[in-house]
Order: structure tokens, then C-alpha cells, then sequence
């Protein structure tokens, strides 16, 4: 494990919390189903406690993350579904990366990195189920 690998990997994976949690809080307040904000106020739960795990280990190792630019503004629930997924797929694929990327990253960034990965997937399947 690499202290240097580890550093980024954390930064990818707090930067996609921050990314989908902003998306999910943005969105939440307009959203009309009930089942689909319960749905997202759990995501939204789940993420705070990966992005607490993520924030500890970065302020142990002294990394300080960059900041994320604000997202684009949407106006219909089908645009702000369709516009979350492409989010968390987007997240998903970051985090995949950065895993093959910085293979000296430690078992704890590349498993934290995996369940933040399948909360995402489910997130998407979940997602996608409203669109049908």
C-alpha cells in the first residue's frame, strides 16, 4: 500500500459522494412519489456514512480533497431521474477506475470504494425502475 494511491483513491471517492449527494439533495425537494423520496432519503442516509468514513481516513492521512463545481439546474422529475443516473453511473465508473488505477491503495480505500460502488449500482436500478 502507497500512502500517495491511497490519498487518491479516497479524493475520487469523496468528490463522487459530494457529486451525488449535492445531485440527490438538488432534486429531492421536487421530487412528487413518495416511494421514489423515501428511496433517495435512504440513498442519502447511506452516502452521509460513506462520506464520514471517507472524510476520517483523508484527515488521518493529511489529504485534503478538491472541491466539486455546482451542477446544472433540471425542471422535469423524468430529466432529474435520467440526470441522477447518469450521475451515479458516472460515480461508478470513476470509482472502478481509481481502483484499477491506484492498486497500492490499501484494503480500506478499495473496500470502501466497492460498497460505494454497489450502493451506486443499486441506486441506478432503482432509478431506472421509475422511467418504465
Amino acid at each position: 500500500m502507497t500512502i500517495q494511491d491511497e490519498q487518491k483513491m479516497l479524493e475520487t471517492i469523496y468528490k463522487n459522494i459530494l457529486s451525488v449527494k449535492q445531485e440527490t439533495e438538488k432534486y429531492l425537494a421536487k421530487v412528487e412519489d413518495d416511494t421514489l423520496c423515501q428511496e433517495l432519503n435512504l440513498f442519502l442516509y447511506r452516502l452521509k456514512s460513506f462520506e464520514k468514513k471517507a472524510k476520517e481516513r483523508i484527515q488521518k492521512t493529511d489529504s485534503a480533497p478538491e472541491a466539486i463545481r455546482p451542477l446544472s439546474k433540471q425542471t422535469t422529475q423524468e430529466n432529474m431521474i435520467r440526470d441522477s443516473i447518469n450521475c451515479h453511473r458516472q460515480a461508478a465508473r470513476n470509482l472502478k477506475y481509481a481502483i484499477h488505477e491506484n492498486k497500492e491503495g490499501g484494503i480500506f480505500a478499495t473496500e470502501l470504494a466497492k460498497e460505494l460502488i454497489d450502493l451506486e449500482e443499486s441506486a441506478v436500478g432503482k432509478l431506472t425502475d421509475y422511467l418504465e
